[in-house]
C-alpha cells in the first residue's frame, strides 16, 4: 500500500478500536459514550457493520441503555449486523450488569424513596415480560429485610393475594413493608386497579399494625415520563385530602392514610 492509498475497512476498524480501548484504559469505563460502549461489547462480533455505529444504532431502536439491555437476544438480532454471537454477547452483558446492581442493593439497604424501591425490583425483574408483584419488608429504620416476588401474572396483569403479602411480613416481624410491581410494555402509568390494589392492602395493613409505605410501579425510561416509575404516594394515594409528595424519607404510612369510616360511612 502507496502513502497516498486508503487503509482497507478492516484495518480502519481495527484502529478505531484500538483507539478506543486506549481511551477506556486512560479515563475508565464511565468516560465512554453509551454506544461506544455496546460497540466494545460487540467488537468481536459485529462483521458487516462498525462496532461503535451498530451501537449508536441499537440505542437510537429501543430508545436508550437501559432499553438495549431489556431487549430480548431475538430482538437484538433483528438489527442489522447483529449476529447470534453479538446478542448473546450484549444479553450476557446486560444480565452481568443486573446481577451486580442486585448483589449491591441485597446488602440491607435503607428505603429512601420510590427510586431506591425501583431500583431493587428492576435489578430483580430486568427485561421480564410478565407483570409481577413485589413487597419489600423494613425494620424500624427503612432498612430492608427481605425482598419477595408474591405473585406473577400474565403481560396483562397479576392477582394480589393480602395473605400473601403479610404472611412473611408478620412472620418476620417487619414495621412496614413497600409494594411494588412492574408494567412489562415499560409504562409505569398506574391503572384504577393498581389504586384499587393499595388501598386494600393498605387497610389490611392497619389492621395487622404493617404500614404500607408506598405502592411503585416500575417501568423503563421513555414514555414521556422524567422517572421510569411512579409512586403512588406521591400521586395521593394514601393521602385523606392533597398529595404530600417524599421529601427525604418515608413517613409512617398511618399517618397520611386514608382515614377509616365509621359504621355511618361517615370519617
Amino acid at each position: 500500500m502507496t502513502g497516498g492509498e486508503e487503509a482497507p475497512m478492516p484495518a480502519r476498524r481495527a484502529a478505531r478500536g484500538l483507539a478506543l480501548w486506549r481511551r477506556l484504559f486512560a479515563g475508565g469505563p464511565q468516560s465512554i459514550a453509551d454506544g461506544e460502549l455496546v460497540g466494545l461489547v460487540l467488537a468481536d462480533q459485529a462483521r458487516s457493520v462498525p462496532a461503535c455505529a451498530l451501537g449508536r444504532e441499537l440505542l437510537a431502536r429501543f430508545g436508550s441503555l437501559a432499553g438495549v439491555g431489556d431487549a430480548l437476544p431475538h430482538e437484538l438480532m433483528a438489527v442489522g449486523g447483529v449476529s447470534a454471537g453479538a446478542a448473546a454477547r450484549l444479553a450476557a452483558a446486560a444480565e452481568l450488569g443486573r446481577r451486580c446492581l442486585l448483589a449491591a442493593v441485597g446488602e440491607r439497604p435503607a428505603i429512601l424513596g420510590p427510586g431506591d424501591v425501583a431500583q431493587v425490583v428492576r435489578a430483580a425483574v430486568g427485561g421480564a415480560m410478565h407483570e409481577s408483584f413485589h413487597v419489600l419488608l423494613l425494620d424500624t429504620g427503612h432498612r430492608v429485610m427481605g425482598h419477595e416476588e408474591v405473585t406473577r401474572g400474565t403481560l396483562a396483569s397479576c392477582l394480589v393475594d393480602a395473605r400473601s403479602i403479610f404472611r412473611t411480613a408478620v412472620r418476620r416481624a417487619a414495621a412496614a413493608v413497600v409494594l411494588a410491581h412492574n408494567h412489562p410494555s415499560g409504562d409505569p402509568t398506574p391503572s384504577p386497579e393498581d389504586f384499587e390494589v393499595t388501598w386494600r392492602l393498605a387497610d389490611a395493613g392497619r389492621l395487622l399494625g404493617i404500614d404500607v409505605l408506598d405502592h411503585v410501579v416500575v417501568g423503563r425510561p421513555g414514555h414521556g415520563r422524567a422517572e421510569s416509575y411512579v409512586s403512588l404516594r406521591e400521586l395521593g394515594a394514601f393521602d385523606a385530602g392533597t398529595t404530600r409528595p417524599l421529601l427525604a424519607r418515608y413517613g409512617p404510612a398511618r399517618d397520611t392514610a386514608r382515614p377509616a369510616q365509621t359504621a355511618d360511612g361517615s370519617s
